[in-house]
């Protein structure tokens, strides 16, 4: 229990990590209040062009979305330092055992989880959408209980495996943003007082 335990928080705070790191990233492109690249999600606009501290709709997750707009959004900018910064985190959102962690995530917080049932976590989502959003109406969902839960008894050494394996590529990871978080600073001359930068 003690190891799964340990093993559930590595991987909790390495996504929380993950998370922030991509945030920072495509909030970096635009301290100068240039929107980002055409045909941005909305979501993904929000993000980077809310101000500071907003609670709602301006959070990017680290997950293959993300990482797609943020290569995107870097790629028009027409700077290597922020392409670079881009290309470390759609590397680690590729990693195979970080899209583990990812789905494992995905399974055992934003589902259901009846205590009851023996062998662990439902692995079917059991909302299904009955209808569609419209102007007028949002979305309507219903909890399904003919659907299969399939709940499955997670192997506890693939997990403490997996949550070092992901340790360490965010670690790799966050090494190598740092010094080019240094660069892209430079490149896009924010490191520079009003006076210096002749305005």
């Amino acid at each position: 229990m003690a190891a799964r335990a340990m093993a559930d928080l590595t991987a909790h705070y390495c996504l929380l990590v993950g998370h922030g790191l991509v945030n920072m990233t495509a909030r970096l492109k635009h301290l100068r209040g240039e929107p980002p690249y055409p045909r941005a999600s909305d979501g993904y606009a929000a993000a980077v062009e809310s101000p500071p501290f907003t609670e709602h709709g301006a959070w990017l997750a680290m997950n293959k979305d993300s990482a797609k707009e943020l290569r995107k959004d870097a790629a028009a900018t027409g700077k290597p330092e922020l392409v670079e910064l881009a290309a470390l985190l759609v590397k680690l959102e590729q990693n195979e055992t970080w899209r583990a962690i990812v789905g494992r995530r995905n399974t055992e917080f934003h589902r259901m989880r009846p205590q009851t049932i023996d062998g662990g976590v439902p692995q079917v989502n059991p909302w299904v959408q009955y209808s569609e959003e419209t102007d007028e109406h949002e979305a309507s969902w219903q909890m399904d209980f003919g659907n299969p839960l399939n709940p499955y008894t997670p192997d506890v050494a693939q997990l403490v495996d997996d949550s070092e394996v992901a340790l360490d590529a965010l670690v790799g990871t966050m090494v190598q943003w740092a010094r080019g978080w240094q660069r892209a600073l430079v490149a896009l001359n924010v490191t520079q007082t009003p006076n210096q930068a002749g305005k």
